[in-house]
């Protein structure tokens, strides 16, 4: 997939709001496997790849245990496909990013307590410790 239609398909699935707090219009792309550790196929795929607002962008680089948490950032070998993410779009919950080969990606529910995930993990405050502005 080439980026800009990556681009495209993050929008569609956000709704051109952040999705780690949706009262944020996002306005950046971020890799959930960086850029250093993907292989091509993960590069440009919606699985790894978050629409953020710019304060929880910056929020995830500042504090990469928190990232880790969240499956916002992943580690070098984790497979985007199979790494639960929590997003507060089209509803909170964790969830896995599916890309079939033959159409559209998908987001498949996971359930928190069935794997030993928390609840929610908290950014927000971390947006803030780190200095940047969170208001609307």
């Amino acid at each position: 997939m080439t980026e800009e239609a990556c681009r495209k398909a993050i929008h569609a699935r956000s709704g051109g709001l952040c999705e780690v707090d949706p009262t944020h219009p996002a306005d950046e792309a971020s890799h959930r496997l960086s850029r250093a550790h993907s292989p091509s196929r993960w590069l440009w795929s919606p699985t790894n790849l978050l629409h953020l607002c710019r304060a929880h962008h910056a929020a995830l680089h500042a504090d990469p245990a928190a990232a880790y948490a969240g499956g916002w950032h992943l580690r070098a070998g984790q497979s985007p496909p199979l790494s639960p993410v929590w997003l507060a779009v089209p509803w909170p919950g964790w969830w896995l990013i599916v890309d079939p080969p033959d159409g559209p990606h998908l987001l498949v529910p996971v359930a928190a307590d069935g794997v030993g995930l928390p609840d929610r993990p908290t950014l927000p405050a971390l947006a803030r410790r780190v200095g940047v502005d969170t208001t609307p």
